[in-house]
């Protein structure tokens, strides 16, 4: 979100004056402001179902919707809507309170300056989270996709994680004499390699976990052993 973007805010206050108040700040500091003034419960489940919300300002002694209520709302629909309370008392005792209860902070009523400061944190770890959310979906989905392709590939293809199978697709499975990929899922390496090549292929796979990341690509041929004992696989 951009300063000149339009903040959506919902007001718990019952007073109409100060939640205008609030309103004419945040424009006056630079920050178009598109806010509802909530009067009661039911309206604002209903504001958080049908439309999209930056921030929640709430006073903490507001009788309407109180912000208890209201952060228990926002928690039952899972909305990302992080509530700021307002308070006139003094002291820390409504700030430990407030932020026990779920607020992201308590700003003293007057502190119109440490409010839009919190008022811009917040905006910016909120479009964090939903850059964060959008980076997961996109992983996840590039992930589901390149599963498809391992799972459909003709190629035999296993990925090994100290020295047991991790994965292996169906082609792989079968190229060893197995019926399915979860026969062979856990099962040591070595014990699918001809006793002739146990010792070459344990040293390639120790060198390959000490190495790790800085491992270069890198080829070993090794006579195998199908589930059938006694009968060779080609050569992997």
């Amino acid at each position: 979100m951009t300063s000149n973007s339009t903040v959506r805010l919902l007001i718990l206050n019952d007073s109409r004056s100060e939640a205008e108040r609030l309103i004419s700040m945040l424009n006056n500091a630079g920050r178009p402001t598109r806010a509802q003034h909530v009067e009661s419960e039911e309206a604002l489940v209903k504001l958080l179902q049908e439309q999209s919300w930056d921030l929640i300002i709430g006073l903490d002694t507001t009788q309407n919707v109180s912000p208890a209520n209201a952060i228990k709302q926002i928690r039952r629909l899972a909305k990302d809507v992080p509530l700021i309370l307002l308070t006139d008392d003094e002291g820390s005792h409504p700030v430990v309170e407030g932020i026990k209860h779920g607020a992201v902070d308590v700003v003293r009523l007057d502190e119109d300056q440490h409010l839009l400061q919190v008022i811009n944190r917040e905006l910016v770890n909120r479009e964090n989270r939903a850059q964060q959310r959008l980076a997961e979906r996109r992983y996840k989905e590039i992930e589901r996709r390149n599963q498809q392709l391992l799972d459909s590939s003709r190629d035999a293809i296993a990925f090994v994680q100290d020295g047991m199978f991790l994965y292996t697709n169906q082609s792989f499975a079968e190229l060893l004499g197995f019926r399915t990929r979860d026969d062979l899922e856990c099962m040591p390496v070595i014990d699918m390699v001809d006793d002739r090549d146990q010792d070459r292929v344990k040293d390639f796979l120790k060198e390959f976990m000490l190495r790790g990341s800085e491992v270069e690509t890198s080829k070993l041929a090794f006579q195998a052993e199908t589930r059938e004992h006694g009968k060779k696989s080609p050569q992997c």
